[in-house]
């Protein structure tokens, strides 16, 4: 298998909170994702379904740094789910990725803090959480709102292999 090096950057692993050295080469496969969930996304008031989605896991150091980079496309009803090891205010960024995305913040109880819509590609602005979350999910552009997802609705995922 050939191992493609990859560098990342100083800052990104900064803002996840990465004590590993940023000039340190990884593997294509060190940054390969292997776990995938079923998601819903549950209403707070009524508790209905508002979507069901297929989320790749993104839970080590490395593969949180590197979460939908260098991607060409994302399916509807598809994108990643980024398991912190920490409750904290994170930051999350577009570098490197061209696809707009919806970055939505989860807290340790699996409700929704936030919702940042249709992000900007390759831009070096940090869409902060001002609450403290362990759980991010990115899904395509205009996904939260076409699914009526708001603030205060549930998480709900099962791994799947």
């Amino acid at each position: 298998m050939k191992k493609t090096k990859i560098f990342l950057s100083a800052m990104l692993f900064c803002m996840i909170g990465c004590k590993k050295p940023f000039n340190q080469q990884f593997s294509e496969e060190d940054l390969t994702f292997k776990y995938q969930a079923k998601a819903y996304i549950i209403d707070q008031n009524t508790l209905d379904t508002l979507s069901s989605i297929k989320l790749q896991i993104a839970e080590t150091d490395l593969q949180i740094a590197k979460g939908l980079m260098w991607r060409d496309s994302l399916l509807p009803n598809q994108g990643m789910l980024f398991l912190l090891k920490h409750n904290y205010q994170a930051g999350f960024y577009m570098k490197n990725t061209s696809i707009p995305l919806d970055i939505v913040y989860v807290d340790s109880t699996n409700s929704i803090t936030q919702i940042y819509e249709n992000t900007t590609p390759y831009s070096d602005s940090i869409y902060q959480s001002y609450y403290v979350i362990d759980k991010v999910i990115e899904v395509p552009a205009g996904t939260t709102s076409k699914n009526n997802w708001k603030a205060g609705d549930h998480l709900i995922y099962n791994h799947i292999k």
